[in-house]
């Protein structure tokens, strides 16, 4: 008998014979052999109780079972045609590894000369019973795939011979761990610097920052509520300090400003239907923290808390739903001055509010003539181009003659918050409905006239404007230095590749070239960013108390 500490996992193809061998070692040995079900607890007790140091596995204890821990020893009662077979089952012992090596034990009649020459292409070809095959997986597909050929054709010499072409320093299967060990050497060039690293984990701790950026937009503007989440106590030191939380959608008197349709649509992965209010259309998100350490801890994992960061799909979502809503895009405000320099005069101007990013349309279109473009190469072409060029707003005042407004005071009465009622110094700002604006054309107001038109010629001067900043021409310039930099490395580890790989593999040039261009297209994106309008206003200054009159009437 064996000292209990060590644990016997025997391994069976097929059920019966399990049953059979789970028996037979029972009655020879005078104590319980644990037999593996998936519809049973009983065997559980094995390696717990000294007594059961045995358990006999069929083939549905291959995948999936976790017996890792202690010292263990895989009886391979049976040999698998497929390599791959008899790592899951060395895997069940040493899953997440277990400090000792685990050792096979595998039965062979010496008079089948078939099994003979199988086991010896798996121990000293594959050398599958000391080491991970998990790497050789296209090789070993292929060695499956011929088998049956192979021994229908050749039989036991076929297979002496397969372990000739692959065994030995010099065979097939060293040439190709060579190989791989030589592509993970380059592949390990290109792994992110430390310094990336670094700024990862600082971003990580400007969680509060993101958080009050986010909230702003999500609860501020959308009217989202926020809520702790009830399945969840606080991670932080206080109620909010990185607290594990849920958006909540509004369909009360207090109304989300989102769409539930489009809201639902968009954000489907980020909802959880199973956390309903009786009686009631709000909608909850799954639980959310802006902490990474909250989403780790206990509770976080507990509660399935998501880390709420660029790329989740509720921020994705709301982000579309945004881009798609024309509201406070395009508005026009008349702004009644007492301090106005030209009295009852009005004043126009124009404020242009642009996004400034990375044009990729000429990269996207060099994947599609390569047939590569799809949803994800394009999102990861907005990601390099993000990480040349950070995407950022720009905003423009032009006055009525379509030129900058330098002037500070100026620039200062424009930006004041939009004030609904009269104030002390008697200051209101009006927005110019469609019954304001009528207003004011019955007024001949000259500023208006061709309307179109002025509002068509100041969007093209502002970009005009815009593009001749000479601090956004070097910012683009720093922009594209840095993206030939990241670049750099990325078309070192591919021509590296493709001088390994020579004039056999086709492939590696093609990514190569396809690669060259790519960065050649972005560095252009880069330099000729594209210029989109996120929104647009005209402000009328005026100090011309008639027509505030006339306005708030309206």
């Amino acid at each position: 008998r064996t000292a209990p500490k060590v644990q016997f996992i025997v391994f069976c193809s097929d059920a019966g014979t399990a049953d059979s061998v789970a028996h037979a070692l029972s009655d020879a040995l005078g104590f319980a052999v644990d037999r593996h079900r998936p519809d049973s607890d009983s065997w559980l007790g094995f390696g717990d109780d000294p007594a059961r140091p045995i358990l006999v596995c069929d083939r549905r204890a291959e995948e999936g079972l976790n017996l890792q821990g202690g010292q263990k020893v895989v009886v391979h009662y049976d040999l698998p045609w497929n390599p791959n077979r008899i790592e899951q089952r060395l895997g069940r012992a040493d899953r997440y590894g277990s400090g000792q090596a685990v050792r096979s034990l595998a039965l062979c009649c010496d008079d089948d000369d078939l099994e003979v020459a199988w086991l010896r292409y798996l121990d000293e070809g594959l050398r599958v019973f000391d080491r991970s095959i998990a790497s050789l997986q296209y090789l070993i597909e292929q060695t499956v795939k011929d088998l049956p050929e192979l021994l229908l054709m050749e039989g036991v010499e076929g297979v002496f011979d397969l372990l000739k072409r692959h065994g030995g320093e010099t065979g097939l299967i060293d040439r190709e761990i060579r190989s791989i060990d030589s592509q993970d050497a380059l592949d390990a060039l290109g792994a992110p610097p430390s310094e990336t690293l670094d700024a990862l984990s600082d971003l990580d701790d400007e969680w509060r920052e993101i958080d009050a950026s986010i909230t702003g937009w999500i609860q501020t503007t959308l009217q989202f509520e926020r809520s702790q989440d009830p399945n969840a106590s606080p991670a932080g030191p206080s109620p909010g300090a990185g607290e594990i939380f849920r958006y909540r959608y509004l369909t009360g008197s207090r109304h989300t400003l989102v769409p539930l349709e489009a809201f639902v649509d968009r954000c489907r992965p980020a909802l959880d239907v199973s956390m309903r209010i009786p009686r009631s259309r709000d909608l909850f998100t799954t639980p959310y923290t802006y902490r990474r350490h909250s989403a780790l801890s206990r509770q976080g994992r507990a509660a399935g808390a998501r880390i709420m960061r660029y790329g989740d799909p509720l921020l994705t979502g709301l982000g579309e739903i945004t881009q798609r809503d024309e509201r406070g895009r395009s508005t026009a405000v008349w702004r009644h001055v007492l301090d106005s320099e030209r009295g009852a005069g009005v004043d126009l101007f124009f404020r242009f509010d642009f996004i400034v990013e990375t044009d990729v349309r000429p990269a996207a279109t060099v994947l599609d003539l390569a047939g590569s473009l799809s949803s994800s190469s394009l999102t990861s072409l907005s990601r390099r181009g993000d990480m040349s060029l950070s995407p950022f707003i720009h905003t423009v005042w032009l006055d009525a003659e379509f030129e900058p407004v330098a002037d500070e005071t100026r620039l200062s009465v424009l930006s004041r918050p939009h004030v609904m009622e009269a104030t002390d110094q008697g200051g209101r700002d009006f927005n110019l409905n469609p019954k304001r604006w009528n207003v004011l054309r019955d007024r001949k107001l000259a500023l208006i006239e061709d309307w179109a038109e002025v509002c068509r010629h100041a969007r093209k001067c502002a970009e005009e404007r815009l593009r001749a900043l000479p601090e956004l021409n070097e910012g683009l310039h720093q922009a594209a230095r840095r993206a030939q930099s990241m670049d750099a490395g990325r078309l070192g580890l591919l021509q590296a590749r493709a001088a390994r790989a020579g004039a056999e593999a086709a492939g590696d040039h093609r990514d190569l070239e396809l690669e060259r261009a790519l960065s050649a297209e972005l560095i252009k994106g880069v330099l000729t960013p594209r210029v989109s309008l996120d929104a647009v206003c005209a402000a009328f200054l005026s100090g011309d108390l008639d027509l505030a009159g006339a306005l708030a009437r309206a």
